[in-house]
């Protein structure tokens, strides 16, 4: 049997939860502290305060933890950029770093790759990549001109990914 248990309370706008590995907290994106959204986590158990993660200007979403939850990886897009970027962070909130422009990260099930889309500046359709946690060797993964390929995620092995497409609508 299960149950809903409320995490968050207030007028905020909470989206994107996502669990630490060892399932004791919550990371999630949220305009509670401003009107742009950041990083925050709770315990799972709904239990003690709101900790938050990030604190800039930018909108932050789209967390994904690693194996150890030692790194959150997010969506970021600052004030005056272009596109969005991908950015880790310590699960404590230090070391912000961006890596590269893309979206929807997911981090590998070993905590060392990590999925992203990015669309391409010529035909606009959106494409999967994968580089290192460091953000070196960055290979596209799917190259089509028709069609969007997003939401990427790894299998629990990390030898396969899953994705979507609007291919053939």
């Amino acid at each position: 049997a299960f149950s809903l248990t409320r995490m968050t309370f207030g007028k905020s706008l909470d989206l994107y939860p996502c669990f630490t590995p060892d399932g004791e907290n919550l990371v999630f994106s949220s305009n509670r502290a401003g009107v742009n959204p950041t990083l925050w986590q709770v315990k799972a158990e709904g239990g003690g305060g709101i900790t938050k993660l990030t604190n800039t200007l930018a909108a932050d979403f789209s967390p994904s933890l690693s194996g150890e939850g030692k790194i959150v990886v997010y969506a970021s897009y600052p004030p005056g950029a272009e596109e969005t970027q991908i950015w880790t962070v310590d699960a404590d909130g230090r070391l912000p770093t961006q890596l590269r422009e893309g979206e929807s990260p997911c981090l590998s099930p070993d905590g060392q790759r990590i999925l992203f889309v990015r669309r391409d500046k010529t035909s606009r359709a959106s494409q999967i990549w994968v580089m290192n946690l460091d953000g070196s060797q960055e290979t596209q993964l799917t190259q089509n001109s028709d069609y969007d390929t997003i939401h990427p995620r790894w299998s629990p092995d990390g030898n396969r990914i899953a994705s979507a497409s609007n291919e053939g609508l």
